[in-house]
């Protein structure tokens, strides 16, 4: 059985981005914000670091210039992209951040975005087929 499956990443996951909210307004009418892969990254690590942990070669952040080429978030948005079906299903929609006149993207910690084009997910109940 996969890590994916044996860690139950994708129920985190989703736990992840349905706990999320617009900090001003938790019913803005665009919906619950999307996250990158480095933002589901650190939120991982934070509530799940044992999950982290078994991950071996892909749990660190990693970013532009740490020569990390096997990291978290890069894992994440793979595995989000493999299973995106199944996720779309459980109301999980997946977006991208355009890199068009995006010099850098920076995050806590200054971990430098290492792509320009930046994949983005949320919860979105309006996508849950379940409810």
């Amino acid at each position: 059985m996969s890590i994916w499956k044996n860690e139950r990443l994708e129920d985190k996951i989703i736990k992840i981005l349905k706990d999320v909210n617009f900090k001003p307004n938790q019913n803005h009418h665009f919906g619950k914000p999307f996250l990158t892969p480095y933002q589901l990254a650190f939120e991982l690590k934070k509530r799940y670091p044992e999950t982290v942990e078994n991950l071996n070669s892909c749990k660190d952040i990693g970013g532009e210039g740490s020569g990390n080429y096997n990291s978290l978030p890069q894992y994440l948005a793979g595995q989000i992209s493999q299973h995106y079906q199944s996720m779309k299903a459980r109301g999980v929609e997946g977006a991208f951040l355009s890199g068009n006149d995006l010099k850098e993207l920076i995050f806590d910690r200054d971990i430098k975005s290492s792509v320009r084009d930046v994949s983005l997910f949320r919860y979105n109940r309006d996508f849950d087929e379940s409810q």
